[in-house]
């Protein structure tokens, strides 16, 4: 078997269901320290503008944009579907 199964799954399962929550409510909450490293980011992306970083940063904003997000997933299947077949057919079904 490619995958070898895993015994402890659900209680990883529910140790990231537990901290999804929580990051969520702290999301929800506005909780201060999220906020100080938003803020952070932002002011260190936004302090030294320059050519070379707002092209690639309207590069990432371009393929990561909602537009493209059934592109990707269309490239994602295709990828996924093409590695089933070939490990079917490795595998000799």
């Amino acid at each position: 078997m490619m995958i070898d199964r895993d015994g402890n799954r659900t209680a990883k399962l529910i140790v990231s269901f537990v901290f999804a929550i929580i990051l969520t409510a702290l999301v929800k909450a506005n909780f201060g320290y999220l906020t100080f490293l938003d803020s952070i980011g932002i002011t260190e992306i936004q302090k030294s503008p320059s050519p070379f970083w707002e092209h690639f940063y309207s590069g990432i904003t371009f393929l990561f944009s909602p537009s493209l997000d059934i592109f990707w997933m269309l490239v994602i299947a295709f990828f996924l579907w093409g590695l089933s077949l070939s490990n079917s057919s490795a595998l000799g079904g």
